[in-house]
């Protein structure tokens, strides 16, 4: 049976792989590369078995039909995160995607785990627009077990200062941020005890840095900042552009006056 020229059964095929593998993507993030190969290795197979079988109009129109709802689900989405994530430094990418002929068979599901991720739904993952695609977060040392989000969640603000700093990066320049960031790292590791934790983020395509900071009192943040400018600053500002600071916690006057 054909709708307009669109081979019902092996769209139901199709569809079911296509439902599979957003389910796999979007709920088990540790596995979403494997699955999302996966699910194109299978829909590859069933295009393979879809030539052999039907004419080649119904094998256009069928596997066509798939890559136009990869348009239809991520065009918007594109154009309503460019608005959403504007001044972030995520990089826009392209509405029209001549490859998702071929590729939407992972391209959908990731649209999909984008989408929900965005709202709230789904807890962020790797993913999120917020962490500027696909970003790799490296975790660089912790005194103590706690994480930056003790100082998100509320509570006692009198004690810890934090911070959470975006800035652009220059990708050309990233094995030398990666290296100022290391000897920032092991410094801070040995001379600062007031540190509680220092992590930093660095997005897949090299454009974004995060970087958050948690420190013991005041007196913690400001050793670290008379560090930073006498050692790191000139080096720290060459590579990279502030976008956004964000502090959580009550710094003393000299802290915000530093």
């Amino acid at each position: 049976m054909t709708i307009y020229s669109v081979n019902i059964m092996w769209a139901i095929v199709l569809f079911g792989i296509l439902l599979w593998t957003t389910a796999s993507m979007v709920l088990n993030a540790a596995l979403r590369l494997g699955m999302g190969r996966l699910g194109l290795l299978l829909s590859y197979a069933v295009l393979v078995w879809m030539l052999i079988d039907l004419p080649w109009r119904e094998v256009a129109a069928t596997w066509g039909l798939f890559a136009a709802l990869g348009g239809v689900l991520t065009v918007p989405y594109e154009l309503w995160a460019r608005r959403r994530y504007a001044g972030t430094g995520r990089a826009p990418k392209p509405l029209i995607r001549v490859e998702g002929v071929l590729l939407w068979p992972t391209m959908i599901p990731d649209a999909v785990g984008l989408m929900l991720n965005s709202a709230g739904i789904l807890p962020a993952d790797g993913r999120n627009e917020t962490h500027a695609e696909d970003a790799q977060m490296m975790l660089v040392f912790r005194h103590d077990g706690h994480s930056i989000t003790d100082s998100l969640s509320g509570g006692d603000m009198a004690g810890p200062v934090s911070w959470v700093l975006e800035m652009q990066a220059q990708p050309e320049r990233s094995d030398e941020l990666r290296a100022l960031m290391e000897e920032m790292v092991a410094n801070t590791h040995s001379h600062e005890p007031g540190t509680l934790s220092y992590e930093w983020f660095m997005s897949a395509d090299g454009t974004v840095c995060h970087i958050s900071e948690r420190y013991a009192d005041s007196a913690a943040v400001l050793a670290h900042v008379q560090t930073f400018g006498a050692r790191f600053a000139e080096r720290f500002m060459s590579l990279l552009t502030p976008t956004r600071f964000t502090v959580y916690g009550s710094p003393d006057t000299a802290v915000q006056g530093a």
